[in-house]
């Protein structure tokens, strides 16, 4: 299989096994864990990292976020998802720009982001995820929604940050479901210094 291939997001489990990306991987944004198992499932790989901060996020309004119940309730969900697989797991709890300092550069054979939908936060996800990423893995995520939404502002920031790159991005249509992903391999080391880094505010 190949990344043009891949047509459904739950694909991308194969195409890891069929490029021999079976070390470690990392979802960013997890939620109740349903992708998490998933990919746990059927790819063959050593170590999943679940970055979420599964806490209310006041200074975020994406449509995504929920109360302090509702976000102990998703955690305790993703934990009895992944049960079967928490040998191969590794749950980093906090802000996903963070988590970052807790994984090595070029480490990761897969990224597949689905946090917080609005620009700047997309863009910084992007931004600080990317050199942890490894030549020739795959850099992925969800909700590409074209137009775009209130709440869901993924595609701006993945179009402009592909461009910079230069990346040959391949959209996952679900079938021409409301909520494709995106995917593309990093197949150079680019200078994201030029880029900025975007700083959207943070508030407890």
């Amino acid at each position: 299989m190949k990344l043009t291939d891949v047509r459904y997001r739950c694909e991308l489990s194969t195409l890891l096994n069929d490029m021999g990306l079976v070390g470690h991987a990392a979802e960013v944004g997890v939620a109740s864990g349903a992708f998490s198992k998933t990919l746990l499932d059927t790819w063959k790989g050593e170590l999943l990292y679940l970055v979420d901060l599964w806490e209310p996020r006041t200074c975020v309004n994406d449509g995504c976020n929920c109360d302090a119940e509702g976000q102990a309730k998703m955690y305790e969900e993703c934990m009895d998802a992944i049960g079967p697989h928490k040998n191969r797991v590794k749950v980093l709890k906090g802000w996903s720009h963070e988590m970052t300092a807790r994984v090595p550069d070029d480490s990761l054979e897969c990224i597949y982001i689905d946090a917080t939908h609005l620009f700047p936060w997309v863009m910084l996800d992007l931004h600080v995820w990317y050199p942890k990423l490894r030549f020739g893995g795959i850099f992925a995520g969800h909700d590409y929604v074209d137009p775009v939404q209130p709440g869901l502002e993924v595609k701006p920031a993945v179009d402009l940050f592909a461009d910079h790159l230069g990346a040959s991005l391949h959209i996952i249509s679900e079938n021409d479901q409301p909520n494709p992903s995106w995917a593309f391999i990093k197949e150079s080391h680019c200078d994201l210094r030029p880029f900025g880094m975007p700083r959207p505010e943070i508030r407890d």
